[in-house]
């Protein structure tokens, strides 16, 4: 299995933050209790591997478009994103 601190890896090498907001969403998802409520996504776990907040708004925004997550914004602060696909592993 693929570690979350792998994933951030392979995201600061290939710079894609869609990938670093992947594996942030799975650990918050994972970290959580409660499964089906949205969590926080603060900009701390991003930016230490070089992304923006911008960076991660553009990522959030193209999986709400995938229809992977929805995403409540609060203005300056952490926006909320709920998981709408889950993060099951299939091979399909």
């Amino acid at each position: 299995m693929i570690s979350t601190r792998e994933l951030f890896k392979l995201a600061h090498f290939q710079r894609s933050a869609t990938l670093a907001v992947l594996a942030e969403l799975y650990r918050l998802h994972f970290e959580s209790w409660d499964k089906s409520q949205p969590v926080k996504f603060g900009n701390r776990a991003l930016k230490e591997l070089g992304f923006s907040h911008h960076d991660k708004n553009r990522a959030l925004e193209d999986l709400e478009t995938l229809g992977w997550v929805s995403v409540q914004r609060n203005g300056r602060k952490a926006p909320t994103v709920k998981i709408l696909k889950g993060f099951r592993f299939t091979t399909r």
